[in-house]
């Protein structure tokens, strides 16, 4: 196959509408797609109507347990005392956001910023089972949406797409300057995805979503696994401050801080 022409599988759901003239994808590496084996969604018994969260419907929920409409992440790394690896802590109003994180890993690679991703899913997607579980929004009054959209499932499912990711955007200068996401990892992605809710959302929505987290990662790596990314859900919105504008602006609030 040539490397420079884009071929997307037939059925596969990139757009709603298809596009005419729609500029090749330029693959950095071959990434050969499957045919999905996967079968059609049954019926499904959850005796609610849905949603509108963006361009997709996803299953409603009581206001306790809904994803936030706003929230700040703030991304903070200190380094371990008894041998100096990088450690990061995500706090969003002054409560820790899960552990505190390392790479995990032989090498750093600030795989430890990844909560990024699933922030980035919760707010351009309305789905992440992993946010629910860090922010106690999982849906516990509904116990078919708590179990199977909401559990453990579903979960490593998303940990799994992140990685992915991830993996994917590593020897591509974690995609840097792209514009667009190979359709081998899209459907994919779509495969993973199809028992769940996200599935109402096309390639096209995670193409999006992959390239806002991307970068809103690249911006914290960039800042030592510093900063902060305020999300609003409403508004489909991420947006990175860089730590030095957080201390000013703390400042500004305790005069203190501006002495210490």
């Amino acid at each position: 196959m040539n490397s420079n022409t884009h071929h997307t599988p037939a059925g596969f759901p990139r757009t709603r509408n298809s596009r005419a003239g729609r500029a090749p994808i330029r693959h950095h590496a071959t990434c050969p797609a499957k045919p999905s084996a996967l079968e059609p969604p049954g019926p499904n018994p959850v005796p609610v109507g849905p949603e509108v969260t963006g361009p997709a419907r996803l299953y409603p929920a009581a206001p306790p347990e809904q994803l936030p409409e706003q929230i700040t992440y703030d991304f903070a790394t200190f380094y371990r005392p008894r041998d100096g690896r990088p450690i990061t802590v995500v706090l969003a109003d002054g409560t820790a956001v899960g552990d505190p994180l390392t790479d995990a890993a032989s090498r750093e690679d600030y795989y430890r910023l990844h909560d990024v991703f699933h922030l980035s899913y919760a707010t351009l997607l309305g789905w992440s089972p992993v946010t629910r579980a860090l922010l106690g929004r999982k849906r516990r009054s509904e116990p078919f949406l708590d179990e199977n959209e909401d559990g453990g499932r579903a979960v490593v499912i998303e940990e799994g797409i992140a990685a992915m990711v991830f993996a994917y955007a590593a020897p591509r200068d974690y995609l840097r300057g792209h514009t667009r996401v190979e359709d081998c990892l899209l459907q994919r992605i779509l495969e993973m995805a199809a028992p769940f809710e996200v599935s109402a959302h096309t390639a096209t929505d995670w193409e999006s979503v992959i390239l806002t987290g991307m970068r809103l990662w690249r911006q914290l790596r960039a800042h030592g696994g510093n900063g902060l990314i305020h999300a609003n859900r409403l508004r489909r919105l991420l947006q990175f401050t860089p730590p030095l504008l957080r201390a000013t602006a703390a400042a500004r609030h305790d005069p203190a801080l501006s002495a210490a």
